[in-house]
Protein backbone atom coordinates (compact mmCIF):
# COMPACT_ATOMS: atom_id res chain seq x y z
CA UNK A 1 0.00 0.00 0.00
CA UNK A 2 1.36 3.42 -0.96
CA UNK A 3 1.56 6.03 1.81
CA UNK A 4 -1.08 8.72 1.32
CA UNK A 5 0.73 11.47 3.19
CA UNK A 6 3.41 12.41 5.68
CA UNK A 7 2.31 13.91 9.01
CA UNK A 8 4.28 16.37 11.11
CA UNK A 9 3.37 16.31 14.79
CA UNK A 10 3.95 19.51 16.75
CA UNK A 11 4.06 19.64 20.51
CA UNK A 12 5.93 21.06 23.48
CA UNK A 13 9.11 19.25 22.43
CA UNK A 14 10.71 19.06 19.00
CA UNK A 15 8.42 18.50 16.06
CA UNK A 16 8.60 15.04 14.56
CA UNK A 17 7.87 13.96 11.05
CA UNK A 18 6.13 10.62 10.57
CA UNK A 19 6.57 9.11 7.13
CA UNK A 20 4.67 6.35 5.39
CA UNK A 21 1.41 7.07 7.16
CA UNK A 22 -1.51 5.10 5.75
CA UNK A 23 -5.01 6.53 6.07
CA UNK A 24 -7.90 4.10 6.06
CA UNK A 25 -10.48 6.62 4.86
CA UNK A 26 -10.40 9.55 2.44
CA UNK A 27 -9.27 12.91 3.79
CA UNK A 28 -12.02 15.47 4.30
CA UNK A 29 -10.97 19.05 3.70
CA UNK A 30 -12.44 21.89 5.74
CA UNK A 31 -11.78 25.51 6.55
CA UNK A 32 -9.64 25.64 9.72
CA UNK A 33 -11.24 28.95 10.70
CA UNK A 34 -14.38 26.94 11.47
CA UNK A 35 -12.64 24.66 13.97
CA UNK A 36 -10.32 27.08 15.72
CA UNK A 37 -12.67 29.54 17.46
CA UNK A 38 -10.04 30.55 20.04
CA UNK A 39 -7.67 32.97 18.36
CA UNK A 40 -5.95 35.68 20.42
CA UNK A 41 -7.32 39.09 19.54
CA UNK A 42 -10.60 37.80 18.11
CA UNK A 43 -12.85 38.00 21.16
CA UNK A 44 -16.23 38.98 19.74
CA UNK A 45 -18.39 38.71 22.86
CA UNK A 46 -18.25 41.43 25.52
CA UNK A 47 -18.84 40.86 29.22
CA UNK A 48 -21.17 40.99 30.91
CA UNK A 49 -22.91 38.81 28.33
CA UNK A 50 -26.64 38.24 28.49
CA UNK A 51 -28.08 35.74 26.01
CA UNK A 52 -31.89 35.33 25.93
CA UNK A 53 -33.28 31.81 25.74
CA UNK A 54 -36.81 32.48 24.41
CA UNK A 55 -37.85 28.81 24.27
CA UNK A 56 -36.07 27.78 27.47
CA UNK A 57 -33.83 24.74 27.67
CA UNK A 58 -34.55 21.09 27.01
CA UNK A 59 -32.92 17.85 28.11
CA UNK A 60 -29.69 17.24 26.24
CA UNK A 61 -29.43 20.82 24.91
CA UNK A 62 -25.76 21.57 25.47
CA UNK A 63 -24.53 24.94 26.70
CA UNK A 64 -20.93 25.60 25.68
CA UNK A 65 -18.87 28.64 26.67
CA UNK A 66 -15.27 29.10 25.51
CA UNK A 67 -13.01 31.93 26.51
CA UNK A 68 -9.72 33.19 27.85
CA UNK A 69 -9.04 34.20 31.46
CA UNK A 70 -7.74 37.79 31.55
CA UNK A 71 -4.79 39.31 33.45
CA UNK A 72 -5.32 39.74 37.21
CA UNK A 73 -8.61 37.82 37.29
CA UNK A 74 -11.03 38.20 40.19
CA UNK A 75 -14.04 36.00 39.40
CA UNK A 76 -15.97 34.37 36.57
CA UNK A 77 -19.68 33.64 37.00
CA UNK A 78 -22.10 31.83 34.73
CA UNK A 79 -25.78 32.08 35.60
CA UNK A 80 -28.93 30.52 34.18
CA UNK A 81 -31.98 32.63 35.06
CA UNK A 82 -35.66 31.84 35.15
CA UNK A 83 -37.85 34.89 35.88
CA UNK A 84 -37.38 35.32 39.68
CA UNK A 85 -35.29 32.18 40.09
CA UNK A 86 -31.67 31.27 39.43
CA UNK A 87 -31.56 27.49 39.02
CA UNK A 88 -27.84 27.46 38.22
CA UNK A 89 -25.01 29.77 39.29
CA UNK A 90 -21.39 28.77 38.83
CA UNK A 91 -18.81 31.03 40.48
CA UNK A 92 -15.04 30.71 40.13
CA UNK A 93 -13.03 32.82 42.59
CA UNK A 94 -9.39 33.42 41.72
CA UNK A 95 -8.64 34.92 45.13
CA UNK A 96 -8.97 31.60 46.93
CA UNK A 97 -9.03 29.35 43.82
CA UNK A 98 -12.47 28.01 44.62
CA UNK A 99 -15.38 26.87 42.50
CA UNK A 100 -18.98 26.99 43.77
CA UNK A 101 -22.46 26.08 42.57
CA UNK A 102 -25.58 27.66 44.03
CA UNK A 103 -29.23 28.38 43.15
CA UNK A 104 -31.99 30.68 44.33
CA UNK A 105 -35.75 30.21 44.44
CA UNK A 106 -37.31 33.67 44.66
CA UNK A 107 -35.43 35.57 47.37
CA UNK A 108 -34.07 32.45 49.08
CA UNK A 109 -30.61 31.13 48.18
CA UNK A 110 -29.66 27.49 48.63
CA UNK A 111 -26.59 26.35 50.49
CA UNK A 112 -23.48 26.97 48.30
CA UNK A 113 -21.80 23.75 47.20
CA UNK A 114 -18.04 23.85 46.78
CA UNK A 115 -17.05 21.89 43.71
CA UNK A 116 -14.10 19.69 44.61
CA UNK A 117 -11.36 19.47 41.99
CA UNK A 118 -7.81 18.13 42.28
CA UNK A 119 -6.61 21.53 41.00
CA UNK A 120 -8.18 24.89 40.15
CA UNK A 121 -9.55 24.60 36.62
CA UNK A 122 -9.03 28.23 35.51
CA UNK A 123 -5.66 29.91 34.93
CA UNK A 124 -4.58 33.45 34.01
CA UNK A 125 -4.06 33.91 30.24
CA UNK A 126 -5.29 30.37 29.52
CA UNK A 127 -8.27 29.23 27.51
CA UNK A 128 -11.21 27.53 29.17
CA UNK A 129 -14.30 25.60 28.13
CA UNK A 130 -17.43 25.27 30.25
CA UNK A 131 -19.95 22.62 29.24
CA UNK A 132 -23.39 22.36 30.87
CA UNK A 133 -25.75 19.57 29.89
CA UNK A 134 -29.34 19.93 31.19
CA UNK A 135 -30.97 16.65 32.14
CA UNK A 136 -34.08 15.72 34.06
CA UNK A 137 -33.86 17.57 37.39
CA UNK A 138 -30.17 18.50 37.11
CA UNK A 139 -27.31 20.05 35.17
CA UNK A 140 -24.17 18.06 34.33
CA UNK A 141 -21.06 20.25 34.49
CA UNK A 142 -17.64 19.83 32.88
CA UNK A 143 -14.83 22.37 32.67
CA UNK A 144 -11.88 21.88 30.32
CA UNK A 145 -13.04 18.34 29.63
CA UNK A 146 -13.14 17.37 33.32
CA UNK A 147 -16.56 16.18 34.55
CA UNK A 148 -17.31 17.98 37.83
CA UNK A 149 -20.67 16.53 38.81
CA UNK A 150 -24.43 16.98 38.69
CA UNK A 151 -26.10 20.06 40.18
CA UNK A 152 -29.65 21.29 40.43
CA UNK A 153 -32.21 23.01 42.63
CA UNK A 154 -34.98 21.02 44.35
CA UNK A 155 -37.42 21.94 41.57
CA UNK A 156 -36.18 22.43 38.02
CA UNK A 157 -38.27 23.46 35.03
CA UNK A 158 -35.86 23.62 32.07
CA UNK A 159 -38.43 25.30 29.79
CA UNK A 160 -38.71 28.26 32.19
CA UNK A 161 -35.01 29.18 31.93
CA UNK A 162 -34.96 32.33 29.83
CA UNK A 163 -31.45 33.80 30.11
CA UNK A 164 -27.78 32.80 30.12
CA UNK A 165 -25.49 35.35 31.76
CA UNK A 166 -21.67 35.35 31.91
CA UNK A 167 -19.68 37.94 33.86
CA UNK A 168 -16.17 38.44 35.14
CA UNK A 169 -12.52 38.29 34.22
CA UNK A 170 -12.65 36.67 30.78
CA UNK A 171 -12.74 37.29 27.07
CA UNK A 172 -15.39 35.12 25.42
CA UNK A 173 -14.84 33.58 22.00
CA UNK A 174 -17.74 31.19 21.60
CA UNK A 175 -21.12 30.69 23.25
CA UNK A 176 -23.63 28.04 22.17
CA UNK A 177 -26.96 27.40 23.84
Amino acid sequence: MEPLCDITIFGPSKSKKRENVHLSSPIEYFDLRDVLPLKPGNSDLNLPLSRPLPTGLSEGQMILVRGLVTENPQEITLTLKSKNNIPFKLAASFKDESLYYNYSMGQSWGEPQQIQTPFFVFHTNKYFEILILPESGMFRLAINGTPLGDFGPPELDLKSIDELRVEGSALLYFVKC
